[in-house]
């Protein structure tokens, strides 16, 4: 984690989305796989602040997830498996949406 007046976390070499930091108030962002990030953002993360989450990190992550295992809703759990099926065909967040929603 780097200070420099307000908490950034950075991915990959980019700064997260600052709204995303708030799901990491145990301080847990350092000492963490990148799967265990994932796995707490789909967790508590709120559907607006979800599609902000790096595509280029949930695609090279997002098969490590067990949506069964996850403390989150039946829904919540559904989307996972759903993305699990879309993304790796995808290249953007949008595609990823509207082949699960079948528009494309």
């Amino acid at each position: 984690m780097q200070k420099t007046g307000n908490v950034k976390y950075v991915l990959n070499g980019k700064p997260l989305h600052p709204a995303l930091g708030k799901y990491f108030w145990d301080h847990t962002w350092n000492a963490s796989s990148d799967t265990f990030k994932l796995k707490r953002l789909f967790e508590y993360a709120s559907f607006p602040d979800l599609i902000k989450i790096p595509f280029d990190f949930v695609k090279s992550n997002i098969h490590h997830l067990e949506p069964e295992k996850l403390r989150a809703t039946q829904t919540r759990r559904r989307f996972v498996r759903e993305i699990q099926k879309y993304i790796h065909e995808s290249t953007t967040w949008d595609e990823t949406v509207f082949k699960i929603a079948g528009i494309k």
